[in-house]
């Protein structure tokens, strides 16, 4: 299973890259139009990490998928 998906990423750039671009952006919007604001002083240890991580899911997925594009062109 791994080394299908790994192949997929190495012959279809363009389109895996193009993936992680709409993964990233929807996890971007759904960040954004939460209801509830976010209480950094109410918050422990884990709802920090969390909100860090998927904030770097976001960014890792985004840069990920322009390299990708890039490496194409």
């Amino acid at each position: 299973m791994k080394k299908r998906i790994i192949d997929f990423i190495i012959t279809n750039p363009l389109i895996t890259g193009l993936i992680f671009i709409i993964i990233g952006l929807i996890l971007l919007t759904y960040q954004l139009n939460r209801k509830k604001p976010i209480r950094f002083k109410d918050s422990n240890i884990l709802s920090w990490k969390g909100h860090v991580y998927t904030w770097a899911i976001i960014l890792m997925s985004i840069i990920f998928g322009l390299i990708l594009i890039f490496k194409k062109l």
